[in-house]
């Protein structure tokens, strides 16, 4: 070989890296803004702590009768898929009672409420819910 022909070689080296570089900034640029589109979907359609607080007050204060003034929430546990809540609820003049409450097909509903001191509640009336276990240890079987 002559040195002609290791230059040609050398160039043909030196481009054929060059495009597998090129090729995988390109391939991490496009997972990236997958990435990315990906993150900002799933923040957008996921309610806040804060949103899923107010809207349990809202639940409760339709339930109960009354006002949002009235209503206080306390999300004391919540499952890895956010789909059930335990909470403390207190209600001003008439004290605190647990809940839970579970998010089906995309709707929120209060599964069961009890006064803390005196209340309790049925293991059979959250069983279809699919609490954790966690969360519904103290149901009365």
């Amino acid at each position: 070989m002559n040195k002609r022909q290791y230059i040609i070689i050398a160039i043909i080296a030196v481009v054929i890296i060059a495009a597998v570089w090129l090729g995988v900034k390109l391939l991490n640029r496009k997972n990236d803004s997958a990435n990315n589109q990906n993150q900002t979907n799933s923040t957008a359609t996921q309610p806040t702590f804060k949103d899923r607080t107010e809207l349990l007050r809202n639940l409760f204060s339709q339930k109960l009768g009354k006002t949002l003034a009235d209503i206080s929430i306390s999300i004391s546990r919540e499952d890895d898929s956010l789909t059930h809540i335990q909470g403390i609820l207190t209600v001003k003049g008439e004290g605190d009672r647990l809940f839970l409450a579970v998010k089906n097909q995309n709707t929120w509903e209060i599964a069961a409420y009890w006064d803390v001191l005196t209340g309790n509640y049925l293991c059979s009336d959250v069983e279809k819910h699919q609490f954790p276990l966690e969360m519904i240890a103290d149901c009365t079987k």
